[in-house]
């Protein structure tokens, strides 16, 4: 805004997203499913489907019981030849997902992945957090805001199948981590997004415009 519009840079105020928790009505106590990992939205280019496929041929050589959940609406027909390489080691959900699906799904995940190409932001980090998953995310746009490398989630270069892979096995092989991460991500998604805090935020914008009118 600063720089297209030559705003002065008092007369900006950064909102952030908030989190509110809709999906707490659909939990369900599903088990966690060990090895797990789920890339879950509007299926797009742009989420890093193919670069999360060809991570996972990677992963299978050194975790062959990993399981890899894609799941939202989308056209997958690019990736056919991919997915059908990865055997029954890919689940498919091509559709609509309902909430209450949403949360099995985010219930059966031991890792939520966000492997973004291009992104400003995402909702499936507040997500994760609020089931206790730990994220793997792209380092792009503002996400590194949500997902903290090694204190809430782990960031890896956009695009980079090698590093992705890595990040999915070594974080696959350490479960203390996993539960580590996933609670400080919930914590901190809660102190730092949520309605009473973002509330709080948004009534400070409000008070200062109001001074300077």
């Amino acid at each position: 805004a600063i720089t297209k519009w030559s705003l002065p840079p008092e007369q900006v105020s950064v909102f952030p997203m908030a989190f509110n928790d809709v999906f707490s009505a659909w939990r369900s106590n599903t088990p966690r499913e060990p090895n797990t990992i789920l890339l879950y939205g509007r299926l797009r280019g742009y989420k890093g489907i193919q670069v999360t496929l060809d991570a996972m041929s990677t992963v299978l050589e050194r975790r062959p019981d990993t399981k890899l959940i894609i799941a939202g609406q989308g056209d997958l027909t690019p990736y056919a030849e991919s997915i059908e390489g990865l055997g029954n080691s890919i689940e498919i959900i091509n559709r609509f997902v309902s909430d209450a699906e949403t949360a099995t799904l985010f219930e059966r995940c031991s890792i939520a992945l966000v492997p973004y190409i291009e992104a400003s932001q995402s909702s499936i980090p507040f997500v994760a957090a609020s089931f206790g998953r730990p994220v793997i995310a792209s380092r792009i746009g503002a996400i590194p805001e949500v997902v903290q490398h090694g204190e809430t989630g782990l960031l890896v270069a956009p695009g980079d199948t090698s590093e992705l892979a890595g990040a999915i096995t070594g974080l696959l092989e350490d479960t203390a981590l996993q539960d580590q991460l996933g609670q400080n991500a919930k914590r901190f998604i809660n102190e730092q997004f949520g309605p009473k805090t973002i509330c709080k935020h948004l009534e400070a914008i409000y008070a200062e415009a109001i001074a300077r009118w």
